[in-house]
């Protein structure tokens, strides 16, 4: 049987449909990814990763996984080679 969940998150709407599985447990799943998008990408966070990467320019900074997944995709993709210790944590 099909489950559905509907709310709010990161300023847009968020719908779960699940077939199988436990909606609670798939809800707080998804609740914890969109966390993690908001920690690390949020502008208008002043503790989200991004603020801290951008108050140090210049500077090294330790990322963490999210952060370092998206810069090593993006920078395979442009076909140079990021170094695997690039995550911070």
């Amino acid at each position: 049987m099909v489950e559905r969940a509907a709310w709010r998150a990161l300023g847009t709407g968020v719908h779960l449909l699940t077939d199988g599985l436990d909606p609670d447990s798939s809800r707080r799943s998804v609740e914890r990814v969109l966390d993690a998008v908001d920690t690390t990408y949020r502008r208008f966070r002043p503790d989200s990763e991004l603020q801290v990467v951008q108050a140090t320019v210049g500077r090294e900074v330790r990322i963490g996984p999210l952060r370092a997944s998206t810069r090593a995709t993006m920078t395979a993709s442009a076909g140079e080679r990021v170094p695997a210790a690039t995550a911070g944590g």
